[in-house]
């Protein structure tokens, strides 16, 4: 099982997002999530969301925490809303200039279904992977479809949105993964709450585990090297899944 984390690009600072990049603990984690401030993170959890809004990056910002993620992580991959960038047809020659490999983008198949084909053409067209994001109401049909164009891994969350204390069936997550016969690696995450949650996630044969609002916690104190440890644990759980 690999290690896949999230951060919100420029939170809490440029100079604390770094720092704590910085320090996740050699050979760890396998990809970096970036998500860029929303006005309307519609799919985040209340955590997540006040990220968002506390959060401020510019150019300059992006090349350094971009930069220090390629050094921590083999690939970094950024997150943002179609609606925010639908508008920007410069914000795939930025992120891939940046050095990202691919773009998640949460709300394409629920928000932009019709227009899905054209924005995933124009993503793939500036040399960046589509990484198709899904949950448990996405049709199979429409997983069908986005398999045939998606990059090497797709992202299944487990829950509506990231953050939020309801109940989830592991079991049917198995049966839904194992039926996904792509041939691509499949990251789970939007409730990953525990080391145990990893653990028990790992069982139903996901490549890897995304983890996001836990580590907001250890952001707001500073503390680097609780953070650190955790990351640590967590690639020891992935160690013993392997």
């Amino acid at each position: 099982m690999k290690i896949i984390l999230y951060f919100t690009m420029g939170y809490p600072d440029r100079a604390t997002l770094s720092r704590f990049i910085a320090s996740i603990p050699e050979d760890t984690v396998q990809y970096i999530e970036l998500g860029f401030p929303s006005p309307d993170p519609k799919y985040d959890g209340p955590e997540i969301r006040k990220t968002h809004a506390a959060a401020s990056f510019d150019a300059e910002d992006l090349e350094e925490i971009a930069g220090v993620a390629r050094d921590s992580a083999e690939k970094v991959y950024a997150l943002r809303y179609v609606s925010d960038f639908i508008q920007e047809p410069s914000f795939t020659d930025t992120v891939r200039n940046a050095g990202f490999s691919g773009i998640i983008a949460p709300d394409l198949l629920t928000d932009y279904f019709q227009e899905r084909i054209e924005i995933v053409t124009g993503i793939e067209r500036s040399g960046l992977e589509f990484i198709p994001f899904i949950n448990p109401s996405t049709p199979d049909p429409v997983i069908s479809e986005v398999l045939r164009t998606a990059g090497s891994w797709i992202y299944y969350g487990l829950l509506p949105s990231t953050g939020i204390m309801v109940p989830y069936d592991v079991n049917a997550i198995t049966e839904r993964i194992h039926g996904m016969n792509s041939g691509r690696k499949v990251v789970v995450g939007f409730g990953i709450r525990s080391l145990e949650d990893a653990r028990k996630i790992s069982s139903t044969g996901a490549y890897g585990v995304a983890i996001g609002t836990m580590l907001i916690r250890y952001l707001e104190r500073g503390d680097v090297e609780a953070f650190s440890s955790l990351i640590t644990r967590f690639s020891e759980v992935a160690e013993d899944v392997q």
